[in-house]
């Protein structure tokens, strides 16, 4: 009972995250063309550090098979991760500041493209080195099960 609460408690946090993260750019999603990787992005990085760090609190610790299947899911999850990240990269340089800062007032112009261009490399990049880890904790895990009954 206990996993499922601490499971429902960090979506919770990982939602008011997001919320924090997101909201100086909410007034100008309108024209904001990567707002569903950024949220990805975030989402992917808080979760995986989370089972990475704290399996044994979770439900998917004592699912041998599953984590086997999540390992052979993560590589292509990770060839997404860098591709989305190369994509926003790509356009940020080609096209500018104007790619995420449609409908931003001038004077903010810079300062809303900064904030944007760091906060979305800082999870994209975290993202992806926790997607490169979280297969070999998993890997971890499913030895520890099979030979000496932990986590």
């Amino acid at each position: 009972m206990y996993k499922l609460f601490l499971e429902l408690t960090w979506w919770m946090i990982t939602a008011i995250v997001v919320c924090a993260i997101m909201y100086p750019i909410w007034p100008y999603t309108d024209g904001f063309p990567v707002l569903k990787e950024n949220i990805m992005f975030i989402v992917v990085f808080i979760t995986l550090t989370r089972y990475i760090f704290l399996l044994k609190y979770t439900y998917l610790a004592n699912f041998k098979y599953l984590k086997v299947f999540l390992v052979l899911v993560a590589t292509p999850c990770i060839f997404y991760l860098v591709e989305q990240h190369q994509a926003f990269q790509t356009n940020l340089d080609n096209i500018g500041p104007e790619y995420v800062t449609a409908g931003v007032e001038d004077s903010k112009v810079l300062a809303m493209a900064n904030y944007i261009k760091s906060e979305f490399t800082l999870f994209a990049v975290g993202s992806i080195i926790a997607a490169v880890a979280f297969p070999l904790r998993m890997i971890i895990s499913v030895w520890r099960q099979i030979n000496k009954g932990t986590v």
